[in-house]
């Protein structure tokens, strides 16, 4: 079944090959799985996973958001919740 069969089987009650997967992590699990496979592409790690659904949400486009280097030298980013990730 294609992800989109799987996902339409499982919202009319049918029966699909298997549970429609889905996934969403903060911007720096992504980064870090990304390169510990060596990927340069999201949708690489959507298909390594077999993710079915991604969220899609609007881009965001206010105010700047803060960016600053952690103890490790990871970039950080206040979201616009306060939140780093």
């Amino acid at each position: 079944m294609t992800s989109r069969e799987r996902v339409r089987a499982a919202v009319l009650h049918q029966n699909p090959d298997r549970v429609p997967a889905a996934f969403e992590a903060v911007g720096t699990v992504n980064r870090k799985l990304m390169e510990h496979y060596g990927f340069t592409d999201y949708d690489q790690l959507l298909e390594k996973f077999e993710i079915d659904v991604v969220p899609v949400g609007p881009r965001y486009i206010g105010p700047e958001l803060p960016v600053r280097k952690n103890e490790k030298g990871e970039t950080v980013t206040k979201s616009f919740w306060g939140y780093e990730t």
